[in-house]
Formats: structure tokens, sequence, C-alpha cells
């Protein structure tokens, strides 16, 4: 293999131009050998230039290269864990850890970016090089340039073990899914969908079988659906296990990566890693986010409280039983909705075909937002299932994204936008480039449909996207993603998924499987209410997932399992609830995911986003002014990436702060 074959250092990699199917492991390998040296030549050539704005900020071509293969390998790895990837993964990220730790703590460096700032021609620089210098400044002192080299050397060794531990913690997940699946006999799956028996149906052996397991989504049709108690008890089961099953165990990895980020902080100067987590957010500090928790958590109590009286009532007089097990929730809930709020939701889904959905929604935001967003041809992609987008504002492509929506094994399961490439105009030309990624389980006929709660998860991935996609900031410290406070990330995510609960994009994705008419009013009106039932009960877990992330990352006394036993127990509803059954041994978000002590910014955004949303709600019926908003949320908000504090954003559309009250009023704990 020559060199100029090698498809990720060519320019072709700035775009994703690539042919995925003969992309091999070899082709990281190989490229992160070369790129390794020249981007510590870059690093050398740094420390001994004149300290111009040029020499010092965009002579780094070397580096951004081999952070795009980098970040792209990680990538493939979600979407299809090879050993072979994971190999290079584990051989090369040790060596590209260390070589960004080592440029992000130089003093030389920070002394000659200190030379710019002081120096006469500083003033000359436009706005965004100002910011961008200030912004660089600000990270290294928050990094520890000047901490001893010992010191230094010791946070390297921090994060290249957290990287290790995150990888080894995603890995246990994915392979216990292929592994947990199991065969069940056709008289155990009575009360399940017809769709769903012939998902499970299989041949072995020349006999036909039934096989579930969680990446058909058979597992969460056995818990809503199935009759059979001993079946959802044995799923129930199952899925506990995820993260702690002996051969798949997460314990010892969540702990070590606690301790680590812990101890990160204390060499930083910060007296916990919630601290340094949330030093640059709205929130500020841990007891902003504490007091905020609390609150919600007391005024959603009441709520939660009817909630579970409510569900078990009902639950013990249908399965004759004096306490329901915690493996009949699921589907006691299901029943409750079709008996008293007439919702079946199988039917529902079926007005939710993927394909369908998918190119409506693209189009209806398209129209809302003045853009064009175009499937294009591409060069093969790692599975014939992936389809490749680009997004065209005023004729002009401003970005492009891959979209690959189906489970399969090997795939990491959830569903997320991970911005690849981020735009930057000072440099070259280069334009943004995403993935958004679902795990919808396909039927034995190839297709799929969107249960109502996957369709909500498609529409915040979505939100994630744009955001990603059409920023605007020409400086890559600020465009996309880049330096958005964490606990507004998910702004334009939450404010995208409530779009759902209006008719008028319902009415426009919507088309019935077999009569292609959309959902009726009658039924959406159903779907709408349904947002209020067991809202009580969903925010009161939310504070209590929330709080004992702040907790275990506010502290190194108690170990994570404790921590999570103690908080269920504070925030217990049940009286009878599984206190064992616990989240934190499968919580990738707080565990490499970047919302260490972050997890209550999904509640804390949602303010802010319901609020908008509301101003979009009673405006539908109005073109202009539905227009004006849309145009606005898109120059502040999705333009504007990370360049300026999101708290400005929100006020320069609505001309005030956020109100909490519409959020509360959203989940009916104030009327």
């Amino acid at each position: 293999m020559t060199l100029q074959k090698n498809p990720l250092l060519n320019q072709e990699l700035k775009s994703l131009n690539l042919n995925f199917q003969e992309l091999k492991p070899s082709h990281f390998s190989e490229a992160f050998e070369h790129l390794l040296p020249l981007a510590e030549k870059e690093h050398l050539d740094s420390i001994s230039c004149e300290p111009t704005y040029e020499n010092l900020f965009l002579k780094s071509e070397n580096s951004e290269q081999l952070n795009i293969a980098y970040h792209l390998l990680h990538s493939l790895v979600s979407l299809d864990s090879s050993d072979e990837l994971r190999q290079v993964q584990e051989n090369y990220s040790n060596k590209i850890i260390s070589f960004y730790m080592k440029t992000s703590l130089d003093v030389n460096v920070y002394n000659q970016i200190m030379k710019l700032k002081n120096s006469a021609n500083f003033n000359d620089l436009t706005e965004g090089q100002i910011k961008t210098v200030n912004e660089v400044i600000k990270s290294f002192n928050q990094s520890g340039v000047h901490l001893p080299q010992e010191q230094k050397n010791e946070l390297t060794q921090l994060n290249i073990e957290l990287d290790n531990l995150r990888q080894q913690f995603e890995q246990n997940l994915t392979n216990y899914i292929e592994f947990s699946g199991f065969h069940v006999n056709l008289e155990d799956l009575d009360g399940l969908p017809e769709r769903s028996i012939l998902s499970a149906k299989t041949e072995k052996d020349g006999k036909i079988v039934y096989f579930v397991d969680e990446n058909s989504g058979l597992f969460d049709d056995i818990m809503t659906f199935a009759k059979s108690s001993e079946l959802r008890k044995k799923v129930y089961e199952v899925k506990k296990l995820s993260g702690r099953h002996p051969q798949f165990n997460n314990i010892d990895i969540i702990s070590h990566i606690h301790l680590k980020k812990q101890k990160t902080a204390e060499i930083l100067g910060y007296a916990s890693y919630s601290e340094l987590s949330l030093e640059d957010n709205i929130a500020k500090n841990p007891l902003n986010v504490s007091n905020f928790l609390n609150e919600l958590g007391q005024k959603a109590l009441p709520k939660a409280h009817a909630d579970f009286h409510l569900i078990h009532d009902f639950g013990t007089k249908l399965l004759q039983k004096s306490q329901l097990d915690p493996w009949d929730y699921s589907y006691v809930q299901n029943k409750y909705k079709e008996l008293h709020l007439f919702i079946n939701e199988e039917q529902i889904r079926n007005y939710f075909p993927v394909k369908h959905v998918v190119s409506k929604t693209f189009e209806y935001f398209s129209k809302l937002f003045n853009i064009e967003i175009r499937e294009a041809a591409h060069l093969p992609l790692w599975n014939s299932d992936v389809k490749y987008y680009e997004i065209f504002e005023n004729n002009q492509k401003i970005s492009s994204f891959f979209f690959d929506p189906y489970a399969r094994n090997g795939k990491m399961p959830g569903a997320w936008a991970d911005g690849i490439i981020v735009r930057d105009f000072e440099t070259q030309q280069r334009l943004p480039v995403a993935m958004m990624v679902c795990n919808n389980p396909k039927d034995n006929n190839n297709e799929s449909t969107f249960k109502f709660y996957e369709l909500v998860t498609f529409f915040h991935e979505f939100g994630h996207l744009l955001h990603h996609c059409l920023s605007k900031v020409d400086y890559s410290m600020f465009s996309c993603f880049n330096n958005v406070q964490r606990d507004a990330i998910e702004f334009p995510s939450q404010f995208l998924e409530n779009f759902v609960y209006q008719y008028e994009v319902i009415e426009y994705i919507s088309s019935h499987i077999e009569t292609k008419e959309p959902l009726h009013p009658n039924d959406f009106k159903k779907l709408y209410d349904l947002k209020l039932f067991m809202s009580g009960l969903f925010l009161t877990r939310f504070v209590q997932m929330s709080e004992m992330d702040l907790i275990l990352y506010s502290q190194t006394e108690q170990d994570p399992i404790s921590i999570e036993k103690e908080s269920l127990k504070k925030w217990q509803v049940n009286p009878n609830s599984d206190l064992d059954n616990l989240r934190m041994p499968q919580f990738s978000h707080i565990f490499g995911g970047g919302y260490e002590s972050n997890y209550y910014s999904y509640q804390w955004a949602e303010i802010l986003s319901l609020d908008l949303l509301d101003e979009f709600s009673m405006n539908f019926d109005n073109t202009e002014k539905i227009q004006s908003l849309a145009q606005s949320y898109k120059e502040n908000v999705l333009y504007t990436g990370g360049y300026n504090d999101m708290e400005f954003n929100f006020y320069q559309i609505l001309g005030r702060k956020p109100n909490m009250d519409k959020y509360l009023k959203y989940y009916g704990i104030i009327s």
C-alpha cells in the first residue's frame, strides 16, 4: 500500500468522500503512523515561529487530518464493531491522546500565544480571531498548563486510561446485546403483534424456531405485549444484567472511571469533577444544579405518587394479584392506554413507516428553515442501508450527513448525532459533515415503522444534526457543537423533538402503510394527551438519575453502586420497586458519553425548548410569523454554534429570559 493510495491521507477525508467498503483497518494504522510525526513537527514549529495568528492557528493541517481520521475511527467502531477496527483503536489511542495532551499542556505554546495577545497588533485581528485567542488561553489555563511536568504526565496517563475504560464499557454493552438473545416457543409469544412474531421467526437445522433479542426490538415488544408473565420476567432479568453479566461486567470499570475523573479534577485544583465540568455551563456550579433538581423533584413527586397509584390499582385488578412485579408495569401501562386512553400504539406505528417519515421530515424542515436536503450519490458506504444527504441553502451546498437508521449486530445500541467534521472557513472552505444514527429494527420484509417514542428520538437527533450542519461560524473553535455550553447542547434537539406534538407536523409526515392516510386528528389528540401519562414518574426518575450523576462526580467516598441505591431510596415512589435494577453499569451518558455531572442538562435545556416551542405553537396558523420565528431561531441558534452563550441566543429570539412555567405546564405539574 502506498501513501498516495491511502484515502485517509488525501483531501477526500476532509469531506468524507470515501469508499467505505474499501476502507481497511490498515489504512488507519498507516495514516496514524504518517500523520503523528508531521503533527508533532507542526507543534514544534509553533514554538519556534514568529507569534502571529497565522503561524499559531492556521498551520496545523496534519494535526487536523489526524483528528478527523481518529474521530472517524471511533465512529466506525460504534457502527461496525469488528475486532480489526477495535485493535487499531487500542493500538493508537494512547499515542494520539498523548500527542493532544502534550500540545494542550505545552507552556511554550502558551507563552507564544500570550506574546500574540500582548502584541501591538493584537487588536487588529478580527473579532472572531480575538475570541479564538482568548478561548484558547482560557482552555490552556483550565487544562493545567502551569502545572509541574510530573502532574502533566499524570494527567496524560489518566486520560489514556479513561479512554481505554470507555472503550471497554461500550464494548461490554454491545457484546452483551449479541450474547443475550434466546429461543422461545411460539405459544410464549401470545399477545405479541403479528409483526413481532414474524420478526422472531427463523430457521435452524431445517426447522422453524423463534428467537428474540434486543437488536430486533423484540425485548421491548415482549415487555409491552406478552401475556406470559414468565417470559416478561425472563426478559426483565436479561435486561437487568446489562453491564453486570460476569462476562461483560462494567462494575469495576465505572468505579475506575469515577475515581480517575475525580483525580483529574484534584490535580487541576478543583474540589470535585462536578465543579470542573460545570464551570462554563449556564448552571455554573453543583449547588445550582442540585437546587434545580430538588425543586423539580419536589414539584413532580405529588403527580408521581398519583401516577403510581393509578397504574398499580389498575394493574392489580387486571392481573388479579395483590402486588405488581417489576416486569408487569410496561404490560399494564399498555393495557391502560388501550382501555382508558383508547390508544393502540401498535396501530399508531403503522402511520409512521420509517422511509416515508424520514423523507417527509426532511422535506418539512427544509421548508421551515428555507434549506433543501437532497439525497445524493456517494461512493459505497459501510452498510447498504446507510444514506448520504447534502444540505443546500440558496442553491449552495452548506453541509452533508450520513444517516444509518437500522439496528444490526455489532452496532452500538441507542441513537446519536455525531459531528465528524466542523465548518472551518479560516484556512479552507471546509463544510460540516455529520452522522445521524438510529437503531430501528426491521421486520422480515426489510421494512420498519417508528414507535411513537422512536419518532420522538428521531426528531431529537435530527435537531442535533441541524445544529451541526447549519452552522455559519467560520472559526472552527466555535462552529457547529464546539464551545456550546453542555447544559445548552440539548436545546436544539429538545426543541425539534417536541414538534411531534404539533398536528400540522404529524399530518405532514404520517402515512398509513396500507391506506396512505395521515394520522387522524382524534388519534393525534390521544397521543398529545399521552405526554401527561406517567409524566410525574418520568420526571422523578429523571431527577433521580441526574442527582446520582451529580453526587457521583462530587465526591470520592462512595462507589457508584452505593450512590445509586441511596438515590433510588430517596426518590422511591413504588414501595416495592426493585432497588437492585441498576442503571449505573449501563449508563453510557455519564461514563464516557460526555455527560459526566451533566445529565441534568436534558431537562435544563428543555425549559428553553418548550418556552420557544410555545411561541411556535401559538402561531402555526400564521405563516408569516412562523417563518419569522424559524428564521430567528436559525440565525441565533443554528448558525451561531458556540460563538455566543445560549442564554444570549435565546434572548435574541424572544427578548426575555426563559419561563419555567411553560415546562411545568407541559408535564402537568402545574395547571
